[in-house]
């Protein structure tokens, strides 16, 4: 994955890049990943944005968290990191933001299951985090070929 300009000018996405294009098997799960992916549609969940089969490749929106809420830039994009610079910061709320955002992920996983699709790879750093597209911040599963259906 990295990251890449989109198709606005001011816009930035996710290219996930199939590496190993002449093995079958991964060809079947990238092209599964993609009609998941594309039928997807919640707060929670990272959204799908294009696919190209020649070479193999999807697009998906670009989550990242900048903001200044400790005195300092900060720039993460995962829960992984965000939870890291918090404690690093010794902010009084992070209690507070860490029940948030287990709700977020709540939600979301929440959306997957009632559509029949478990993430198999929950982790924080797998968790992405965001306050620019949202009013408050998101979480969002990005894990998509660990997912099945």
């Amino acid at each position: 994955m990295f990251k890449a300009p989109g198709s606005k000018e001011t816009e930035t996405v996710v290219v996930k890049k199939m590496i190993n294009v002449l093995d079958q098997k991964e060809r079947k799960l990238f092209s599964k990943e993609v009609a998941i992916l594309h039928g997807l549609n919640h707060t929670n969940v990272v959204k799908f944005k294009a696919v190209c089969y020649k070479p193999q490749a999807m697009m998906l929106e670009y989550i990242c968290f900048d903001f200044k809420p400790f005195g300092q830039d900060i720039h993460v994009s995962t829960l992984s990191d965000f939870l890291l610079k918090v404690d690093d910061a010794n902010c009084e709320g992070n209690h507070d933001l860490v029940n948030y955002a287990a709700k977020e992920i709540i939600q979301g996983l929440a959306y997957l299951h009632s559509n029949g699709i478990v993430h198999r790879d929950l982790k924080s750093a797998n968790i992405l985090v965001s306050n620019q597209q949202y009013s408050s911040l998101c979480v969002e599963d990005r894990e998509f070929e660990l997912m099945y259906q």
